[in-house]
């Protein structure tokens, strides 16, 4: 039994059959099965890679198929042309035998003799893929692994070129990290002795670091949390406050940041959920922070009370994720053009029930972890034309290039070498 394999089915099998989070069947797995010695960092590439190449992989085993198989047995089939195309690790003859004897031990056993068949076919043929002078944009769809619609909505905004530089660009794989006020020197030290793998940030707050390394020191937990850099970013935008509102703020992230850095302020982080908001609770209260509030509130909907209350507004609405697939691919697996539309819809109501609750004279400002305009510019200046109230500011981006459209920013992955982004700062007058 190769255990590797046999743990990338059983996440991936969680993704595609139960709608997992990457990430959590990664953690859940890895934490059941402590005892066996395996190689972490393979079934992590795997696991990803064959999400990132989802589209690749459909489109190559659908040229030796005469219909679709249920969704495991195309699942073992990915896996087999995945590791066969894009990895060295592990030879033909072991991916064929390990993938057919999962599909003997699952409930279409029946087909384990078409999954032995087809991936021999695949591995000795040549595959072609389409051309991109016959069709830009299917070629890009199956060279870069994203669905056609999504591939047209970009094509909007950027030319060809621009295109697969977005499309082709590659970011570090090292996690960024945000290091407590007060112990940057220390932690510092700390990566240097032990030879662990960083790379500064905009500032010595943050940072990229080699995670798996990292985590074989929990003792170090207490001198960092993972958090993104434009994240950070927006955070650090918002003035000196005495109240803050963050309408969107499961898991914490930029409230506990916001709490740190304005410990005189006093937080409300709000979430649509009882469940999502007791995460925030939970990580204020491993962070040590008191000056968070949590509400179960609908950032849709308006809460009198909160009328003309805050100097600062956070909205970081839900979105498409566009900016973050290098590091989330799964997010692609169930993103449809549907789900564009009503993320809109909500983005707008969002915003225009915020605003509500900013005083004259404070900030209101919004993040999206996407870059497409539709989310983005698109929303602010629907919102500022009805709100005549409000201008916008400009972002202090900490030295990070960033494209910039009339005083709002996107960390766009190609040149600002980080997930993408989007903020804008508004002031009420």
């Amino acid at each position: 039994m190769n255990w590797e394999v046999k743990f990338s089915y059983q996440v991936l099998s969680d993704v595609y059959l139960k709608g997992t989070y990457a990430s959590i069947g990664l953690n859940q797995t890895l934490s059941k099965e402590k005892g066996q010695p395996v190689n972490t960092k393979l079934i992590t590439k795997i696991v990803y890679g064959v999400i990132e190449k989802d589209i690749s992989l459909e489109y190559i085993i659908e040229q030796f198929l005469t219909k679709t198989p249920p969704k495991r047995i195309m699942l073992l089939l990915k896996m087999g042309v995945y590791m066969h195309f894009f990895l060295n690790s592990l030879p033909d003859y072991t991916i064929v035998n390990e993938l057919v004897n999962l599909a003997k031990n699952s409930p279409e056993k029946y087909l384990a003799g078409l999954v032995n068949a087809t991936l021999k076919n695949i591995f000795s043929s040549s595959i072609q893929l389409p051309k991109p002078e016959d069709d830009f944009i299917k070629y890009c769809s199956i060279k870069y692994g994203y669905p056609v619609w999504l591939i047209k909505e970009l094509s909007q905004q950027y030319s060809p070129k621009e295109l697969v530089s977005l499309l082709s660009t590659k970011l570090t794989t090292d996690t960024h990290i945000r290091i407590k006020q007060g112990k940057e020197k220390e932690f510092h030290q700390l990566i240097k002795d032990h030879e662990i793998r960083f790379s500064a940030s905009f500032d010595e707050s943050a940072g990229y670091v080699d995670y798996f390394t990292l985590l074989q020191h929990p003792e170090w937990k207490s001198y960092y949390v993972v958090q993104g850099c434009p994240s950070m970013i927006v955070a650090k935008n918002m003035p000196d406050s005495s109240t803050i509102l963050d309408v969107c703020a499961a898991p914490g992230g930029k409230s506990v940041y916001l709490a740190q850095l304005q410990p005189q302020a006093t937080i409300t982080a709000c979430d649509l959920y009882s469940h999502r908001t007791k995460l925030i609770d939970d990580f204020a209260k491993g962070q040590q922070i008191h000056n968070i509030k949590t509400v179960v509130q609908d950032a849709t909907k308006s809460n009198l009370e909160w009328k003309e209350k805050f100097d600062g507004v956070v909205c970081d609405v839900p979105c498409s994720g566009t900016g973050v697939i290098g590091k989330k691919p799964d997010i692609l697996l169930n993103r449809t053009p549907d789900n564009l539309v009503e993320l809109v819809n909500v983005q707008l109501q969002i915003l225009d029930t915020a605003c509500e609750y900013v005083k004259h004279g404070g900030t209101l400002i919004y993040s999206t972890c996407s870059i497409l305009r539709k989310e983005n510019q698109d929303i602010v200046q629907q919102f500022l034309d009805h709100h005549p109230d409000f201008h916008l500011k400009k972002v202090n981006t900490y030295g990070i290039p960033v494209i910039e459209e009339g005083l709002m920013v996107t960390f766009y992955p190609p040149i600002s070498k980080t997930e993408g982004f989007f903020i804008a700062i508004m002031e009420r007058v």
